[in-house]
């Protein structure tokens, strides 16, 4: 499709140009007829204040200028359009052709002056000087956005395309540039807002060019945790935050080390890549820190208080009152996986599937499970598997892993604790969608179909409420594997689950009856 384009545009391009010709052919021609068929007209003369303007050089006049006008198009369409572009592999900037094509044109006056109606252009030239540094006073910020722009049109430390970084007092966009011509540079961000940023103004900021050496960004977090808190829990629970981001593909090659040590407490960094041109780096950030504070809140860590200034994109949490827990209240927080964090009712209302529930349902519901335990590299449940429970997590971090329509496996989520799977198998009979495999020692607190399906009759809000969280998963699945999602077959696949539900419950209930 794009080679069709670009063959389409060098035909325009090819016809305009040779149309180009033709006018030039026929404004010579023309010149040609006048000056020898029609003499007679071409006699006389008018003097202006000494400016002596014939009929015959009016017409010469004319003609070059005429002529000058179908030689921009010209080069337009072969040069600018063409030869850079195509050729050279080069995207000019819109500055310097317009300062080129200025250029041709005051030659092409000054010429005409001089050489067709014989006058002196040195003090056109000088005036052209005086009137120029009169304007330039009255224009100051205009001609230094001119200055600035050809200065960076000749750095070529920037060009169209490029992704950069810009920060000036309270201005903070990263974005794409889309134009760079004489008066401003424009900028696009990753979510579509264009910035006209003046010349002048970019050529006193301090910008980072994202696309080089390569188009990879490079950014980084920091966050400060007290001492009692083990820095093996602390790295390893930040990178499985991290996996969780990484999954939907966000950022790539991330990585958490100690950074620094003060009276604050111990100071950690996190450094990954991104392409701002697939999501805006704001977004990111704000993801890895929503990811760091739930993962972190899930096995108790909590971040210190920090009294400095110039820590840029860190995460504080006051949390004084944590310098004073007894030592008995510590060992939840400093062993990786040890204790009981939550009582299974709790593990249960923290879930939003049963939302819908009273607190007599959750209690039958929690009497009714089960708590399972495995150990690091068991596999939970299979894609493709049967089933007929679902899972809360209720201690350690499990990997959820599908695979794409290559039949490659890709990791798509990290689960924590109160976070649930298996719901689909459960409430529908269809096969598990995803294998989920232990990455630490876990536990999880197993509710089978036949504690759950008897509920659904007692509450209809609950079969729009679990159709409506499968198609959810669903559809952020098919965006990590890089399908397009319509909002109207998400909501036509919240009605068919939904029937789908209420199809298996009504079976199930009546292999009882």
């Amino acid at each position: 499709m794009a080679g069709e384009l670009e063959k389409e545009q060098r035909s325009i391009n090819a016809r305009v140009v040779f149309y180009s010709f033709v006018k030039i052919f026929l404004i010579i021609s023309f010149y040609f007829l006048i000056h020898y068929k029609f003499q007679n007209l071409l006699k006389g003369a008018v003097d202006y204040n000494g400016f002596i303007i014939t009929p015959n050089a009016f017409l010469l006049a004319a003609t070059i200028l005429m002529i000058t006008i179908q030689f921009t198009s010209i080069l337009k369409y072969i040069i600018w359009d063409y030869y850079f572009p195509v050729k050279r592999k080069v995207t000019l900037s819109s500055l310097l052709i317009n300062i080129i094509n200025l250029i041709i044109n005051l030659v092409c006056i000054f010429g005409v002056l001089k050489f067709v109606f014989k006058q002196p252009i040195e003090h056109a030239l000088a005036a052209t000087g005086a009137f120029g540094v009169v304007l330039g006073f009255g224009l100051q910020r205009m001609v230094l956005d001119l200055s600035v722009g050809i200065s960076i049109d000749m750095d070529k430390s920037f060009q169209m395309g490029n992704w950069i970084h810009i920060r000036h007092n309270n201005l903070d966009i990263i974005g794409q540039i889309v134009q760079m011509n004489w008066r401003v540079i424009s900028v696009k961000s990753a979510d579509n807002k264009l910035f006209q940023i003046p010349n002048n103004i970019f050529g006193a900021t301090i910008v980072t060019n994202l696309s080089r050496p390569t188009l990879d960004a490079e950014f980084e977090i920091k966050f400060i945790v007290p001492y009692i808190i083990n820095e093996k829990k602390v790295l390893t629970v930040a990178l499985f935050a991290l996996d969780s981001v990484a999954a939907s593909d966000y950022i790539f090659d991330y990585k958490c080390r100690i950074d620094t040590t003060s009276l604050d407490g111990v100071g950690y960094k996190i450094r990954y890549f991104l392409r701002p041109d697939k999501m805006a780096p704001g977004k990111v950030r704000h993801f890895i820190h929503a990811a760091l504070m739930r993962f972190f809140r899930s096995e108790n860590i909590p971040f210190a208080t920090s009294f400095s200034k110039n820590l840029n994109d860190s995460i504080y949490l006051l949390s004084k009152k944590f310098n004073t827990i007894h030592n008995e209240q510590l060992k939840d927080v400093v062993s990786f996986s040890s204790g009981e964090p939550f009582s299974n009712v709790d593990l249960v209302k923290n879930v939003d599937l049963f939302a819908v529930f009273d607190d007599k349902k959750i209690e039958h519901i929690t009497q009714k499970s089960t708590l399972v335990k495995f150990n690091k590299g068991d596999t939970v449940c299979k894609q493709g598997d049967l089933g007929q429970s679902l899972y809360i997590v209720k201690e350690g971090f499990l990997r959820v892993f599908i695979n794409n329509d290559e039949g490659r496996e890709k990791q798509v989520g990290v689960l924590i604790p109160e976070d649930f799977f298996g719901e689909m198998s459960l409430l529908t009979g269809a096969p598990r969608s995803a294998t989920v495999v232990a990455d630490s020692k876990v536990s999880l607190l197993c509710i089978t179909v036949d504690v759950v399906i008897p509920l659904l009759s007692e509450n209809d809000k609950f079969y729009y409420y679990i159709a409506r969280t499968i198609a959810e998963r669903q559809s952020i699945n098919a965006k990590i594997l890089n399908q397009k999602e319509d909002v109207r077959k998400k909501n036509s696949l919240i009605r068919e689950l939904e029937e789908k539900i209420r199809t298996f419950s009504r079976k199930f209930l009546s292999m009882f009856k």
